[in-house]
């Protein structure tokens, strides 16, 4: 995230500030950026989650139920195995595997969808174990029967995040343990433009009358997409976020997660357990350890 301001100066627009904003991004200075620290954005981002109908932060809450179902069975989760799922949010699909008996643990770098998180736990008496950590630094030994990463998180680290990552999570599983995760493909973005722009009263992005600016570069060397938001508010400050997804092909899957240990055991167009199709927007992925 790149926060600016004085756009406006003595009347007068600063166009070097502006051309420089929106700017092509360069994908290595733009990784990983907390974007969801932002109290506003923050409160936006829980919003998002907790409304039933959007996919939008989360999948939305039939297709999550529609997950967890699936998966449970799947899995032959029995009560009192152990899962972690990571990115865990406010805690939707955390709290749907507690009421089917599971022993839970939940892991976001979100504080304030942690602090939701517990406090719905606590009112309505699950017994989930909920942690405010950067999953990088997470450090488990044989401790877990499943773990998730849902809504397609994989592809917004940097690959030496990611690899990081996926070794720790190989660490954390019991022998014979699964993790259970989902990519984009190249499809999800066939159909969307390349550059777009429109002003609000208020938004995701700022609670200001504002003009976003966005912009999707596809570095296709590295398959990677970056989608480039450049918030022009009504008090001249300008912000730009850059959001990074990987991409990847079912062969990519296969190939990087025989690298680290693991065997794949299906591949599904989601995580509802659909039939893997050649033009999916989406994979599903279940690899075992």
């Amino acid at each position: 995230m790149q926060k600016n301001k004085n756009l406006i100066i003595n009347g007068n627009m600063n166009m070097e500030l502006l051309l420089n904003s929106v700017k092509k991004p360069d994908l290595y200075s733009t990784l990983e950026e907390p974007f969801w620290d932002d109290p506003y954005i923050a409160q936006q981002m829980l919003e998002a989650h907790l409304n039933p109908d959007w996919d939008a932060a989360s999948y939305n809450h039939k297709t999550i139920d529609q997950i967890v179902e699936w998966q449970i069975k799947y899995l032959n989760l029995k009560k009192g195995a152990k899962i972690l799922d990571l990115g865990c949010g406010p805690g939707l699909y955390c709290t749907r595997f507690s009421r089917y008996g599971l022993d839970v643990t939940g892991m976001d770098y979100s504080g304030n969808s942690i602090s939701y998180a517990k406090k719905y736990a606590e009112t309505n008496d699950l017994n989930i174990q909920y942690i405010y950590q950067d999953y990088l630094t997470m450090d488990y030994s044989d401790k877990f029967d499943a773990i998730f990463l849902i809504y397609c998180d994989l592809g917004a680290l940097s690959d030496s995040r990611r690899d990081l990552l996926l070794q720790k999570i190989h660490k954390a599983l019991k022998p014979g343990g699964v993790f259970v995760f989902d990519a984009f493909t190249r499809f999800n973005w066939e159909q969307q433009s390349m550059r777009n722009w429109y002003m609000s009263e208020s938004g995701f992005w700022s609670p200001y009358p504002h003009l976003v600016l966005e912009q999707t570069v596809d570095f296709e060397a590295e398959n990677v997409l970056l989608r480039q938001y450049t918030i022009i508010d009504s008090r001249g400050e300008v912000t730009t976020y850059n959001l990074r997804d990987h991409y990847y092909t079912k062969q990519n899957i296969l190939l990087l997660m025989k690298r680290y240990g693991y065997h794949v055991q299906d591949v599904w167009s989601d995580l509802t357990g659909k039939d893997y199709e050649e033009n999916t927007k989406c994979m599903g992925i279940a690899a075992k350890k």
